[in-house]
């Protein structure tokens, strides 16, 4: 029926052509910059770049802002970027600290975002600048640090760069060896969050005619090589690693679709990676096509790996319930339990993960469906009460142990309906 509902609205929208909302007054008679300013521009001028939650909350805040303000030309916004940026170069000394205490996934989930606006820079013509060169140092550093850290993300079970940590998880993730867990194998959102910001470097090297490093190059080509053999596609579309993180503690309840009384673990074999840390592999998928737009074989692959994505997100992921929408909680379709907690015995209910598409980073998909999603989305508002709960889901229930720079703090204000709408105006043409 979903799959009816989703055919049926993209043809009425596109049988009219693509500005069939706007000619209805749906969407061109929103003021986009009010609620940019109470919910963007409110986070970049935290300046709080001594917080490791703030950190790995920047790509979710900024990273569609970014693409809109250069696919729109949005000088306000391109100006607020700026002085964003700017801080964080007067905190450097703050956020490399963060090196001696082990807050990797912050400074990783930084450079992912940092990268994306280099990119967008270079590819928009921008003039260079003193702030363009702090990071683009700074980037190039930090790459070349984790790429050649021992033991990065979880579980250490190997002492080796990333290089080998990839090229180790592909040769047993589909046969592991006795006596380890399967998740120890998986190509882990670590490494996704370091590919994504390379291969946004590779392209920002070459636009600008600069020497590549040799690590930029190797894990570029790395990168290609675990989207290519990690990737599985069934009739649905493509799920990562299938399987790979079923004994995962944060899966190990993946089977049941309610929490009770003496539960038991019930993994699901073949299960796929969560939605909400699914949720940043399209937008690595589309730095890497970007990266490959002189290879022709590699391109293409790549351009079908996120139209299958859209396809298993659309297909099977998605649903619309009772005027709102929601998200499945794994990639392999399965809607059960997710990161159960027996002390607290609190968890990730049904569709208690849907609160990430607000962010949009599904966009990078970058296929015509998402016109018709954010548009849906961006309909939705004002979100019903039961919409937010869910949306919110644990925070909801826990509210006071979650720091106001994270995300979740959003996920209530009526606001963040303009990042949707940011999303309906990337997805109307390719971006």
């Amino acid at each position: 029926m979903k799959n009816l509902f989703f055919f049926l609205v993209f043809i009425s929208i596109y049988s009219s052509g693509c500005n069939k909302l706007e000619d209805e007054g749906l969407v061109n008679e929103y003021d986009y910059m009010p609620d940019y300013k109470r919910v963007v521009k409110a986070f970049l001028l935290k300046e709080a770049f001594d917080d490791p939650k703030y950190l790995s909350s920047i790509p979710e805040i900024v990273m569609i802002p970014q693409e809109f303000a250069f696919g729109k030309n949005d000088v306000e916004i391109k100006q607020d970027l700026s002085v964003f940026y700017n801080s964080m170069t007067l905190s450097l000394s703050d956020i490399k600290t963060m090196r001696v205490k082990n807050h990797g996934l912050s400074r990783l989930s930084l450079i992912k975002a940092v990268s994306h606006y280099l990119r967008l820079i270079k590819e928009n013509g921008q003039a260079s600048s003193g702030l363009e060169q702090k990071l683009l140092a700074f980037t190039l550093s930090e790459i070349e640090y984790f790429y050649n850290l021992s033991n990065p993300g979880w579980p250490p079970l190997i002492n080796g760069n990333v290089r080998e940590r990839i090229i180790w998880g592909l040769e047993n993730w589909n046969d592991v060896p006795k006596g380890l867990n399967n998740y120890a194998f998986s190509i882990n959102d670590d490494i996704w969050r370091l590919a994504e910001a390379n291969a946004n470097m590779f392209v920002y090297l070459e636009k600008s005619k600069q020497f590549i490093p040799n690590y930029i190059k190797e894990l570029r080509e790395l990168s290609y090589q675990f989207v290519n053999e990690g990737g599985v596609t069934s009739r649905l579309g493509y799920v990562f690693q299938p399987g790979s993180i079923s004994d995962h503690p944060d899966n190990l309840y993946a089977g049941h679709e309610k929490i009770f009384s003496n539960i038991e673990h019930k993994e699901v074999e073949g299960l796929g990676w969560d939605t909400s840390h699914f949720s940043m592999f399209p937008s690595m998928i589309y730095s890497l096509k970007k990266s490959f737009e002189k290879d022709e074989i590699k391109f293409n692959y790549l351009s079908t790996c996120s139209q299958e994505i859209s396809n298993m997100f659309y297909g099977e992921i998605v649903e619309e319930i009772g005027g709102s929408t929601y998200t499945k909680n794994y990639m392999d379709g399965t809607n059960g339990v997710y990161r159960y907690d027996e002390k607290t015995t609190d968890g990730y209910l049904p569709y208690e993960l849907s609160g990430t598409i607000l962010f949009g980073h599904w966009l990078y998909m970058n296929t015509k469906e998402n016109y018709v999603f954010f548009n849906n989305l961006f309909n939705s508002f004002p979100l019903k009460h039961e919409t937010i709960k869910t949306y919110q889901s644990i925070f909801y229930r826990n509210r006071g142990s979650y720091s106001n720079n994270q995300i979740e703090f959003l996920y209530e204000n009526p606001s963040i309906r303009v990042y949707s709408y940011f999303c309906i105006r990337l997805s109307e043409k390719n971006f």
